[in-house]
Protein backbone atom coordinates (compact mmCIF):
# COMPACT_ATOMS: atom_id res chain seq x y z
CA UNK A 1 0.00 0.00 0.00
CA UNK A 2 2.82 2.62 0.16
CA UNK A 3 2.38 4.40 -2.74
CA UNK A 4 5.91 5.65 -3.42
CA UNK A 5 9.86 3.40 -4.24
CA UNK A 6 13.09 4.21 -2.85
CA UNK A 7 13.10 6.19 -0.06
CA UNK A 8 10.72 6.97 2.62
CA UNK A 9 9.99 10.74 3.89
CA UNK A 10 11.40 11.62 6.64
CA UNK A 11 8.10 11.80 8.30
CA UNK A 12 6.85 8.94 7.31
CA UNK A 13 6.25 6.59 10.54
CA UNK A 14 5.43 2.94 10.04
CA UNK A 15 2.94 1.90 12.98
CA UNK A 16 1.35 -1.59 13.50
CA UNK A 17 -1.44 -2.48 16.60
CA UNK A 18 -0.12 -4.87 19.17
CA UNK A 19 -3.42 -5.36 21.28
CA UNK A 20 -2.12 -8.77 22.81
CA UNK A 21 0.22 -11.61 22.40
CA UNK A 22 -1.70 -13.29 19.16
CA UNK A 23 -1.71 -9.76 17.60
CA UNK A 24 2.18 -9.21 18.38
CA UNK A 25 3.47 -12.82 17.22
CA UNK A 26 1.71 -12.00 14.00
CA UNK A 27 2.36 -8.45 13.11
CA UNK A 28 5.98 -7.71 14.52
CA UNK A 29 7.76 -9.67 12.59
CA UNK A 30 6.04 -8.34 9.69
CA UNK A 31 7.23 -4.76 10.67
CA UNK A 32 10.55 -5.87 10.88
CA UNK A 33 10.58 -7.26 7.84
CA UNK A 34 9.84 -3.47 6.27
CA UNK A 35 13.41 -1.55 5.28
CA UNK A 36 12.96 1.78 4.00
CA UNK A 37 10.77 3.33 7.15
CA UNK A 38 12.41 5.95 9.26
CA UNK A 39 10.45 5.20 12.00
CA UNK A 40 9.15 1.50 12.62
CA UNK A 41 6.35 1.86 15.62
CA UNK A 42 4.14 -0.33 17.51
CA UNK A 43 0.51 0.74 18.82
CA UNK A 44 -0.21 -1.14 22.03
CA UNK A 45 -3.43 -0.41 22.39
CA UNK A 46 -6.55 -1.24 23.25
CA UNK A 47 -4.14 -3.20 25.30
CA UNK A 48 -6.09 -6.53 26.02
CA UNK A 49 -3.62 -8.58 28.14
CA UNK A 50 -0.11 -9.67 29.06
CA UNK A 51 2.48 -9.44 25.98
CA UNK A 52 5.58 -10.70 26.05
CA UNK A 53 7.70 -8.24 24.26
CA UNK A 54 11.17 -9.90 24.82
CA UNK A 55 10.68 -12.66 21.71
CA UNK A 56 11.46 -10.02 19.56
CA UNK A 57 14.24 -8.45 18.68
CA UNK A 58 13.27 -4.56 19.80
CA UNK A 59 16.37 -2.31 18.33
CA UNK A 60 14.77 -0.80 15.34
CA UNK A 61 11.24 -0.03 17.11
CA UNK A 62 11.45 3.60 17.82
CA UNK A 63 8.18 4.16 19.78
CA UNK A 64 5.93 2.43 21.80
CA UNK A 65 2.18 4.22 22.38
CA UNK A 66 0.35 2.22 25.41
CA UNK A 67 -3.36 2.66 25.80
CA UNK A 68 -6.63 1.38 26.72
CA UNK A 69 -10.17 1.05 25.10
CA UNK A 70 -12.77 3.73 24.87
CA UNK A 71 -16.04 3.62 24.19
CA UNK A 72 -19.92 2.13 24.82
CA UNK A 73 -18.41 -1.50 24.76
CA UNK A 74 -14.72 -0.85 26.37
CA UNK A 75 -13.09 -3.46 27.73
CA UNK A 76 -10.94 -2.49 30.91
CA UNK A 77 -7.35 -2.51 30.69
CA UNK A 78 -5.46 -3.90 33.93
CA UNK A 79 -2.99 -1.23 35.04
CA UNK A 80 -0.22 -4.31 35.45
CA UNK A 81 -0.82 -5.04 31.50
CA UNK A 82 0.36 -1.55 31.20
CA UNK A 83 3.12 -1.60 33.76
CA UNK A 84 4.45 -4.87 32.51
CA UNK A 85 4.78 -3.40 28.48
CA UNK A 86 6.34 -0.29 29.44
CA UNK A 87 9.13 -2.44 31.73
CA UNK A 88 10.04 -3.95 28.53
CA UNK A 89 10.40 -1.01 26.60
CA UNK A 90 12.10 0.70 29.40
CA UNK A 91 14.74 -2.16 29.35
CA UNK A 92 15.15 -2.28 25.93
CA UNK A 93 15.53 1.11 25.01
CA UNK A 94 12.47 1.84 23.41
CA UNK A 95 10.55 5.35 24.43
CA UNK A 96 6.93 4.95 25.51
CA UNK A 97 4.14 6.93 25.75
CA UNK A 98 1.34 6.12 28.36
CA UNK A 99 -1.58 7.46 26.59
CA UNK A 100 -4.40 6.65 28.36
CA UNK A 101 -7.09 4.24 30.85
CA UNK A 102 -9.74 4.53 28.39
CA UNK A 103 -12.66 4.25 29.54
CA UNK A 104 -12.49 1.84 32.44
CA UNK A 105 -9.82 3.20 34.72
CA UNK A 106 -8.44 2.31 38.79
CA UNK A 107 -10.18 3.43 41.65
CA UNK A 108 -9.94 2.93 45.46
CA UNK A 109 -11.44 0.35 47.50
CA UNK A 110 -12.66 2.46 50.48
CA UNK A 111 -13.11 5.96 50.58
CA UNK A 112 -12.84 7.61 53.91
CA UNK A 113 -15.04 9.87 55.63
CA UNK A 114 -14.30 13.62 55.52
CA UNK A 115 -14.55 15.06 59.79
CA UNK A 116 -18.34 16.22 60.05
CA UNK A 117 -19.34 15.15 56.78
CA UNK A 118 -23.06 14.16 57.10
CA UNK A 119 -23.11 10.49 56.40
CA UNK A 120 -25.43 10.85 53.64
CA UNK A 121 -23.50 13.11 51.84
CA UNK A 122 -20.53 11.00 52.24
CA UNK A 123 -22.60 7.69 51.18
CA UNK A 124 -23.42 9.59 48.04
CA UNK A 125 -19.42 10.46 47.41
CA UNK A 126 -18.09 6.79 48.03
CA UNK A 127 -20.88 5.67 45.64
CA UNK A 128 -19.39 8.01 43.26
CA UNK A 129 -15.48 7.36 43.59
CA UNK A 130 -14.96 3.95 44.88
CA UNK A 131 -14.47 0.93 42.58
CA UNK A 132 -17.41 -0.69 41.58
CA UNK A 133 -15.74 -4.03 39.95
CA UNK A 134 -12.75 -6.59 40.36
CA UNK A 135 -10.66 -7.25 37.31
CA UNK A 136 -8.43 -10.17 37.43
CA UNK A 137 -4.86 -10.21 35.56
CA UNK A 138 -5.85 -13.00 33.45
CA UNK A 139 -9.14 -11.72 32.40
CA UNK A 140 -8.35 -11.57 28.97
CA UNK A 141 -8.41 -15.49 29.06
CA UNK A 142 -11.87 -14.95 30.36
CA UNK A 143 -13.97 -12.83 28.27
CA UNK A 144 -12.37 -9.74 30.36
CA UNK A 145 -15.44 -10.64 32.90
CA UNK A 146 -15.59 -8.43 35.58
CA UNK A 147 -16.67 -9.02 39.08
CA UNK A 148 -18.98 -6.76 40.80
CA UNK A 149 -18.11 -5.50 43.82
CA UNK A 150 -21.21 -6.07 46.46
CA UNK A 151 -20.89 -4.59 49.80
CA UNK A 152 -21.69 -0.61 49.54
CA UNK A 153 -18.53 1.63 49.12
CA UNK A 154 -19.02 3.28 52.11
CA UNK A 155 -18.95 -0.34 54.18
CA UNK A 156 -15.95 -1.88 52.94
CA UNK A 157 -13.09 -3.06 55.38
CA UNK A 158 -10.29 -1.80 54.56
CA UNK A 159 -8.26 -4.46 55.31
CA UNK A 160 -9.74 -6.83 53.17
CA UNK A 161 -7.60 -8.89 51.15
CA UNK A 162 -7.74 -8.83 47.50
CA UNK A 163 -6.97 -12.43 45.38
CA UNK A 164 -3.34 -11.89 43.67
CA UNK A 165 -3.50 -9.82 40.80
CA UNK A 166 -6.75 -8.50 41.62
CA UNK A 167 -7.28 -4.78 40.25
CA UNK A 168 -9.84 -1.87 41.31
CA UNK A 169 -11.74 -0.43 38.45
CA UNK A 170 -15.06 1.51 37.35
CA UNK A 171 -16.17 2.89 34.72
CA UNK A 172 -15.16 6.54 34.75
CA UNK A 173 -14.91 7.75 30.87
CA UNK A 174 -12.38 8.40 29.19
CA UNK A 175 -11.35 11.96 30.66
CA UNK A 176 -11.92 11.05 34.01
CA UNK A 177 -9.46 7.51 33.83
CA UNK A 178 -7.10 9.90 32.35
CA UNK A 179 -4.10 9.53 31.56
CA UNK A 180 -1.29 8.95 34.53
CA UNK A 181 -0.14 5.26 35.06
CA UNK A 182 0.36 4.84 39.03
CA UNK A 183 0.56 8.70 39.34
CA UNK A 184 2.86 9.09 36.78
CA UNK A 185 3.06 10.99 33.20
CA UNK A 186 4.83 8.61 30.81
CA UNK A 187 5.38 10.71 27.24
CA UNK A 188 8.74 9.96 25.66
CA UNK A 189 8.92 10.20 22.58
CA UNK A 190 11.82 8.97 20.04
CA UNK A 191 14.52 11.49 18.68
CA UNK A 192 13.25 11.69 15.38
CA UNK A 193 10.11 13.73 16.89
CA UNK A 194 12.47 16.49 17.58
CA UNK A 195 13.52 16.92 13.88
CA UNK A 196 12.59 19.43 11.66
CA UNK A 197 11.57 18.65 7.87
CA UNK A 198 15.21 19.69 7.42
CA UNK A 199 16.52 17.20 9.31
CA UNK A 200 18.31 19.77 11.85
CA UNK A 201 17.10 18.91 15.50
CA UNK A 202 14.25 21.61 17.07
Amino acid sequence: MIPWDGPWPDNAWLVTSVENQEMADERIPLLLAVTGAPLLGLSVEPLLGLVDFTRFDLSRIGWALVGGESGSRARPMHPQWARDAIAQFAETGVPAWFKQHGTWGPADWTVPRLDGEPLPEYKARAAKTAATHLYAVDADADCHRRVPVEQPAWSRDPTSPLAPGTALIRRWGKARAGHLLDGREIQQLPPAAYQTPEGKAA
